[in-house]
């Protein structure tokens, strides 16, 4: 039985990239609970919507990109890493 050479990605971004995946997640969540809340309180201001909806578009890719993105190489990955880390964290 042949198997196939599946490259495994490196273990530390691997992970890292996980747990900010789930940290642009929790954001998500937490903006959706926000816009629910705006919206039943039939005050919700325009511009605060929209704000609430572009963030969770950019916290959405984010993951997407952490989770589905395949890069070549250590370096790339760490690129990756660190590019949606000021997305998500807002920092370095």
């Amino acid at each position: 039985m042949a198997t196939e050479n599946v490259r495994q990605p490196d273990s530390a971004h691997h992970v890292e990239r996980i747990d900010l995946a789930r940290q642009a997640l929790n954001q998500i969540e937490v903006l959706v609970d926000v816009a629910q809340e705006q919206a039943a309180g039939g005050g919700g201001d325009p511009d605060l919507m929209l704000g609430l909806l572009g963030r969770v578009r950019q916290m959405t890719d984010a993951a997407v990109a952490l989770l589905v993105d395949v890069v070549d190489g250590d370096e790339q990955s760490g690129e990756l890493v660190q590019s949606k880390r000021s997305e998500i964290l807002g920092r370095r």
